[in-house]
């Protein structure tokens, strides 16, 4: 795993990763709890529109705080 300084540096790295699909005109999606800031500069960096995907998570049905998946609308 890799740790970066926050989530903008985060984003300039797999913005500049990326950067390949740039002439494709993409579509950058967020999800919210902090991937949205790093979606932010990836748009930014592509010069693609932004939009934020809101999901819900779904938990294991033995409890605890294991996410199994997520579904959105």
């Amino acid at each position: 795993m890799r740790l970066f300084r926050n989530r903008a540096a985060a984003g300039s790295e797999l913005a500049h990763d990326l950067s390949y699909f740039a002439s494709d005109d993409p579509i950058v999606l967020g999800i919210p709890n902090g991937g949205v800031p790093v979606a932010s500069v990836v748009a930014q960096a592509l010069k693609a529109p932004l939009d934020i995907l809101l999901i819900s998570r779904l938990h294991s049905p033995k409890g605890g705080r294991h996410i199994v998946g997520a579904v959105d609308e």
